[in-house]
């Protein structure tokens, strides 16, 4: 593995990590934050599903949930609600289980 692939290997778990802390924060099920997940990977639903070996009705049906719990309207914005806590969080000195840990949305 070379150094650009390291970086990406890096970055895809940091990613993750974020991704399922924020899960926690919302109180995502189990079930939504594997979606979520994927969501933050930049996945579409078709993609999503296969990955988590689901029907794309049940993708659907568990991000439909994820909206309705964060207050969101689409994919971009849920992403980027999480992205802006996470740096507002990292900002303000709040730590978590690790450094990108802190990914998701204060009350």
């Amino acid at each position: 593995m070379n150094q650009s692939e390291s970086l990406k290997a890096c970055q895809i778990a940091s990613i993750e990590e974020a991704a399922r802390a924020f899960a926690t924060h919302q109180r995502l099920t189990r079930r939504e934050a594997e979606v979520f997940v994927q969501v933050c990977r930049g996945l579409k639903n078709d993609a999503i599903a296969a990955v988590l070996k689901r029907k794309p009705s049940t993708v659907r049906f568990h991000l439909y949930n994820i909206h309705r719990k964060t207050a969101t309207s689409d994919k971009v914005e849920l992403v980027l609600m999480a992205w802006n806590w996470s740096l507002r969080t990292l900002s303000a000195g709040q730590s978590g289980s690790g450094p990108d840990s802190a990914l998701g949305r204060t009350g």
